[in-house]
């Protein structure tokens, strides 16, 4: 996997078409806008190219491995979602997702003041506000409204979780996308809390961990870094 030494890349935001936003119990209540979607394409061949340049170079001859930053079944949803960013949300999302970068390469230089364990720190926080952000305003094309899906609910997690899967050492994905968060709705549910978020939450809980079991048995038969997303066949 890459280390903080390697620039990081967030997905780039792109426009899909015009919409409309229709409040469900206000017809009249309407707004005019764009419907944005997250294009990860991108960003995972421009991180694979990276891994593949490096490692080429220090393992040559040897295989790449490869493996899915999320559980192949069950979340294709992640790279179907729409946003429907309302005013002042897509200048603070990009906002954040270039801070998060900046912060990064920062990071990476060989000498300044602060530890580099605060700078991350920012850099994790950048990056969950913008993913936070965005699934703030997931847009559901049958109600012409944000989705308040239980599935959506935990998205900015399960964004987060895959955005650092393919960014950072696998014994950090967990901290830097903020399940503990996530892990503590589970075992701790507040009063009032759905009960089809805190299954969703559970869901996704149990399959990361299997996802993680296989990533690390990769890791120990490989003895040696594994990036965990195949580049597009157009790379």
């Amino acid at each position: 996997m890459l280390s903080r030494r390697n620039p990081l890349y967030f997905p780039k935001i792109v426009r899909v078409r015009d919409a409309e936003l229709v409040h469900p119990k206000h017809a009249d209540d309407k707004r005019n806008g764009g419907i944005f979607r997250l294009d990860w394409e991108r960003q995972k061949d421009a991180i694979a190219l990276k891994y593949i340049e490096w490692f080429e170079r220090w393992h040559p001859g040897k295989d790449v491995l490869h493996m899915p930053s999320l559980p192949v079944r069950g979340y294709e949803w992640t790279e179907e979602l729409l946003f429907f960013p309302a005013r002042g949300y897509l200048e603070d999302i990009q906002h954040y997702a270039q801070l998060a970068i900046s912060e990064r390469n920062r990071a990476a230089k060989p000498a300044h003041l602060l530890p580099r364990r605060h700078i991350t720190d920012v850099t994790e926080a950048a990056v969950f506000a913008a993913f936070s952000l965005l699934a703030d305003c997931i847009y559901d094309t049958e109600t012409k409204y944000y989705s308040r899906k239980a599935r959506d609910e935990i998205a900015r997690y399960v964004l987060a979780y895959k955005f650092w899967m393919n960014q950072t050492n696998l014994s950090f994905v967990r901290v830097r996308a903020r399940l503990s968060s996530l892990e503590d709705d589970v075992e701790n549910p507040v009063a009032g809390c759905p009960a089809d978020y805190i299954e969703e939450a559970r869901t996704f809980l149990k399959d990361i961990a299997v996802h993680e079991e296989s990533a690390d048995m990769l890791l120990q038969a490989s003895l040696k870094p594994c990036f965990l997303d195949k580049p597009s066949s157009g790379a």
